[in-house]
């Protein structure tokens, strides 16, 4: 008759140093079309933090300082008119943020680039919009969708 022993232990995985969290928290760097410099997605040490290439999230910082931070994958749509505003439509909400020389402003939400929007209302010179280039952000008004 043939015995065998088996002997298992158990032992707690070890996240040692965030080495779980460096490994899926860091985003590819590139040329931005999600090609990596030498396609070795294991060994390559040339990443960057999601924070700096993905924004899940954009920050609304209203007059008299509350927040409201919105999901960009609820965006519905843009409206940009030039000359006033540029309007965001949430399934809850509608955002309208009016200023001067928003157009950069229009191309970066559009593309989900913008962390943070914070107004500054008429006293742009307060805060260096004083040039004709700069983008001044005068009000930002958020009210439920309906």
């Amino acid at each position: 008759m043939l015995t065998a022993t088996v002997t298992w232990t158990w032992e707690e995985p070890s996240v040692r140093d965030n080495e779980i969290l460096k490994k899926y928290a860091a985003a590819p760097r590139g040329n931005g079309r999600g090609q990596r410099g030498d396609g070795n997605a294991a060994n390559n040490d040339d990443r960057q933090p999601v924070a700096e290439s993905y924004v899940a999230m954009l920050d609304l910082v209203l007059a008299g300082g509350n927040h409201v931070a919105l999901p960009y994958t609820t965006l519905l749509k843009i409206e940009f008119d030039p000359s006033t505003s540029i309007t965001l439509s949430f399934p809850a909400d509608t955002v309208e943020i009016c200023g001067r020389n928003l157009d950069n402003l229009y191309k970066a939400l559009s593309q989900h680039r913008v962390p943070s929007i914070q107004a500054v209302g008429e006293r742009s010179g307060e805060w260096g919009g004083d040039d004709d280039q700069s983008i001044v952000v005068t009000s930002i008004r958020c009210t439920p969708a309906g």
